[in-house]
């Protein structure tokens, strides 16, 4: 089936009186903008005026490759001096925190006409999702005049649709429910939120009424997409943008072929994370960008930090405007993209945090699943030395915190009842008849007459709730309110009615999908916890926290040159 065209390239063509038939026409045009710029931005800033003496205008676009690139530390430098108007002009100031080692933040400041711009992108961009009369729900902070959702929800009312505000998902019912309640058909928020939502409503068989969602604020990677778009039945959009940018900036289409660049606003490059030359189309490093119309304070080569590359060729859709393609943060040569890709293929994992120590090569995985007894141990061995015998009996349910039934009667790893002496809460000996539980009323578990609320150490042994009343905290995971006692991604061991998951398992898992994607020869030791999510609270705004211990030009050097 055919696609239709990007509705970036209308908006820009009607905005700018400019055809977008050929590269050239636009590329000629972004120059121009980029000379008009250079005069502005020397006339009225200090800062700028003192790192663009001894510069003549440009007269291509490669010249113009020669111009300093500039970071996130010379935006904590320069403070007010890099303003081109006045203090009185501001009307939004949002700080952020560097790397640098004096731990300055930067300031990022916007004029109105520079958050008009943003509203303007949200407003024709949106509108490859929804349409006039629909409602779209926005799962971003959106109280604070000016902020990402505010701005969102300006231009989805100039679309014409209904928005309504939720901000960030910290309870997966009661979003669920406002999905329901209001017939949202769109959807915009945090990848990981929306995988955690999909996979609740999924194991609850909830039907949402979403047609779309957009994701935003961090990188999409592959397996979370069809994941989402599995989990939800939706079509998934993918968009990119940053604070430094006014948040908008790349947006895809219909052909979910790369990410189309607000190319009036912003010219983009891709250069060497080292040696900082432009890179040809197709090539992966560092996301450069030159913001074409800010007023307030304008970015000149300003390197982003993210890991991404511009996709040769048109869009199959027909655009000429340029695809962008992320990896996420620069980080390790690309690690983190490929970390994404690798564990997000693991059922129910929703979110991780991960830390990478170079010199000793030492990955620190921190796994967080669905289901909130999933495992609480932590393990930090050697991969290839793990002791399999002290992993690999943890109890799944949220009250067993390593390997005791912590139930009010098993605090020493022994289930307390005469039935589980091994400290594992489902022995083969709690099957059928032999239940052997004082409050099992006719000695047989599997016909819903244990519902008393006393049933709480699984020991029923056919995996059924038969009549679905085990649908909280008396079945082995609060989830089985279809029936179902044993979720079957538990079933590691074939073993439907144990408790425990074979923590081994889980490593095998893991090391396994590093060495698939080529990731195993940077490390000696991968160290790993899991815990679970009974919501998404814990993810930190959705964004997962990876970070690399040492210097960073230094380990970026040791990775682009390995």
């Amino acid at each position: 089936m055919p696609v239709k065209r990007s509705v970036l390239d209308t908006w820009i063509e009607k905005k700018e009186m400019l055809s977008l038939s050929s590269r050239k026409a636009l590329s000629d045009w972004q120059l121009k903008k980029i000379r008009n710029l250079l005069v502005y931005a020397g006339t009225n800033s200090p800062w700028y005026r003192k790192r663009l003496s001894g510069h003549a205008l440009p007269e291509s676009l490669e010249e113009f490759a020669s111009f300093p690139l500039m970071d996130g530390q010379d935006l904590a430098d320069a403070g007010l001096s890099m303003l081109c108007v006045s203090q009185g002009d501001i009307s939004r100031v949002v700080t952020l925190q560097t790397s640098g080692t004096e731990g300055r933040p930067k300031r990022i400041f916007y004029t109105a006409g520079d958050q008009e711009l943003t509203v303007s992108f949200f407003h024709h961009g949106m509108s490859e999702l929804t349409s006039e009369g629909e409602a779209v729900m926005v799962f971003l902070p959106f109280k604070a005049e000016g902020c990402v959702g505010d701005l969102l929800i300006r231009g989805l009312k100039r679309l014409g649709v209904q928005p309504v505000g939720y901000g960030l998902m910290d309870d997966l019912a009661d979003c669920a429910k406002a999905i329901l309640e209001n017939r949202i058909s769109c959807a915009v928020g945090i990848p990981v939120q929306f995988l955690a939502l999909g996979e609740y409503c999924r194991k609850r068989g909830i039907h949402l009424p979403l047609r779309a969602v957009l994701l935003s604020t961090d990188y999409l990677a592959l397996p979370v997409r069809e994941r989402i778009a599995s989990a939800l039945g939706c079509e998934v959009y993918n968009h990119f943008g940053m604070t430094e940018t006014g948040f908008g900036c790349a947006l895809e289409c219909g052909a979910h072929d790369g990410m189309h660049i607000r190319e009036n606003d912003i010219y983009a490059e891709i250069v060497h994370p080292v040696t900082h030359e432009v890179l040809e189309d197709g090539e992966w490093g560092e996301l450069v960008i030159t913001t074409l119309t800010r007023e307030g304070m304008p970015l000149l080569r300003y390197r982003t930090g993210d890991f991404a590359r511009l996709l040769p060729g048109p869009c199959a859709c027909g655009s000429q405007l340029k695809r962008l393609e992320c990896g996420g943060r620069l980080g390790f040569g690309g690690m983190i993209a490929k970390l994404d890709e690798a564990l997000f293929s693991m059922d129910l994992l929703v979110d991780y945090d991960a830390e990478y120590e170079p010199d000793v090569k030492r990955l620190t995985l921190g796994l967080k699943f669905m289901d909130d007894r999933f495992c609480v141990e932590r393990i930090c061995a050697d991969k290839n030395s793990i002791d399999k015998g002290s992993v690999n009996r943890n109890c799944m349910d949220r009250n067993f915190t390593s390997g005791n039934c912590n139930d009010g009667s098993c605090s020493d790893g022994n289930c307390g009842d005469g039935i589980c002496s091994d400290g594992i809460c489902s022995d083969e000996n709690c099957s059928d008849e032999n239940c052997n539980h004082k409050n099992c009323s006719d000695e047989n578990c599997s016909d819903g007459n244990c519902a008393d609320g006393n049933y709480n150490n699984i020991i029923y042994s056919n995996g059924n709730c038969s009549d679905g009343i085990f649908s909280n905290k008396n079945c082995n995971h609060r989830n089985c309110n279809d029936g179902n006692c044993n979720y079957k991604n538990y079933n590691y061991r074939n073993r439907m009615n144990r408790c425990y998951i074979d923590r081994s398992d889980i490593d095998i898992t893991v090391n396994k999908l590093l060495s698939d994607a080529g990731l195993d020869i940077y490390f000696n030791e991968v160290c790993i916890s899991c815990s679970g999510l009974s919501h998404i609270l814990d993810c930190r705004a959705g964004k997962r926290k990876v970070k690399i211990r040492g210097k960073y030009e230094s380990n970026l050097h040791a990775a682009w040159n390995a």
